[in-house]
Order: structure tokens, then sequence, then C-alpha cells
């Protein structure tokens, strides 16, 4: 008994020629789809390192890019955030604005609801323990 693989053809001088997904020979297979989808054919070197095979509906095909994430964010940063990536800036918290008065040593960030801002502020009287300020926090 033998075993034929049915997308694989043998010709007249008795080797296999691959089909379906591979392309080459049997000693030098070339992987030209993944599961009937193509792969596109590019040319990757060194600064190529890490990228890994995308799927781009544009094109139907695996395309080799950058790994999601692995050069960070680009563009107009948003939220509480403002200006542009990789360098975005602080600007509120929880969508509530800090005033760019820059504090100064000892100071601590105190929301002022009259101004609707979180700004920086000496704190008179004791300090909070490190415990109370915990429990506080709901920690």
């Amino acid at each position: 008994m033998s075993y034929k693989e049915p997308r694989a053809l043998t010709t007249d001088f008795g080797l296999i020629k691959l089909s379906g997904d591979l392309a080459g020979t049997a000693a030098s297979p070339i992987v030209i789809r993944i599961n009937t989808h193509t792969v596109a054919t590019q040319t990757l070197g060194a600064s190529q390192d890490g990228y890994v095979l995308t799927w781009v509906n544009a094109t139907s095909s695996w395309t080799a890019e950058s790994a999601p994430g692995s050069s960070g964010p680009t563009g107009t940063a948003g939220g509480d955030l403002s200006g542009t990536f990789p360098n975005p800036t602080v600007v509120a918290l929880q969508t509530i604005p800090i005033i760019t008065t820059a504090p100064t040593n000892g100071q601590v960030l105190t929301y002022v609801s009259a101004d609707g801002k979180w700004e920086p502020k000496t704190v008179t009287g004791a300090t909070p323990s490190i415990a109370r300020t915990f429990m506080l926090m709901g920690c």
C-alpha cells in the first residue's frame, strides 16, 4: 500500500514537484501561501528584525510588517495627553485639567473645585502618614 499526496505531482524523473501552499522542490521547499492565502514576496534584512506576518485585506495577502507596538505609538495624542507621540504631555487627570504652573519642592497636586483644575499646593498642618493615606485611597 502506498500513500500519494493529492497536491504533489511526480515528474517524469521521479522528483516531487510541490504545489498547494508550497513551491520549489522537496529538498528546498518555499512557503508561498498559508492555508491557501498568499504570502507577499519581500526581501527582508537586519533592519526588519522582529517583523511579523500581518494579514492585509487591501492586498489579500500576508505581509511582513513591524510588530504592533514595537516602535510605540505615533501621531497626535488625545484624552488626558497633548502634543505628539512619542513624547506627549500629561495635561489632565481623568479629564480634569492640570494647571501649567510648575510645582516647587514638597508641593502636592490638589484638586481646586473653584478653578476646576489640579494645582500644585503646599501642604499645611500635619502631614498624613502613609497608612492613613492608603486608607483614604481605599487601599
